[in-house]
């Protein structure tokens, strides 16, 4: 069962244009944002002062917004390079290649956040898909926000203005 699950997700081909057209608005616990219409809230949960949020398009990209006190928090650098461990711990039956990180100026399209890019990539069964992983970080006078977007290298330009609307909509206090 496991293996027709990992065979049908490197097999979809048909990531779908993010709808920014017709955007939900997200409003819950401090935190507000916009995400496009197609996607949907997977995960909203919280561990004590750790809250944990994860958006999912159609095909395979995710967004997730991880937000904990500014005294639990650690340098976005550190944090984009332990994360590949911790991520590599759900997906079983897979093989992540070697990731290689590189800045990235705060753009626009990252509302004005800095951020740290990864690329690798994934096999399993046979299937190899490389992608693209972006961390950003934003602050409030309590707390610490990352925020991490996943997607096929295939898929980006399906993708980004996704990203981009939750990126430059995200508020939280």
């Amino acid at each position: 069962m496991c293996s027709l699950i990992i065979i049908q997700y490197f097999r979809n081909n048909n990531e779908e244009t993010a709808d920014i057209t017709s955007p939900v608005i997200y409003k819950k616990g401090g935190l507000s944002f916009s995400y496009p219409g197609n996607w949907e809230i997977f995960e909203d949960k919280g561990y004590g002062d750790i809250r944990y949020i994860l958006i999912e398009s159609p095909g395979n990209a995710i967004f997730s917004i991880q937000i904990c006190p500014n005294q639990e928090a650690i340098p976005l650098q550190q944090f984009a390079e332990q994360f590949p461990e911790i991520a590599k711990q759900e997906a079983l039956f897979t093989k992540k290649g070697k990731s290689s990180f590189s800045d990235l100026e705060k753009s626009k399209n990252s509302g004005g956040l800095y951020g740290v890019q990864e690329e690798f990539s994934i096999k399993a069964l046979g299937f190899q898909r490389q992608y693209i992983r972006r961390y950003y970080l934003a602050t409030n006078d309590i707390q610490i926000a990352y925020l991490i977007s996943q997607v096929a290298v295939k898929d980006l330009p399906e993708i980004d203005n996704g990203f981009s609307l939750i990126l430059n909509s995200l508020f939280f206090k």
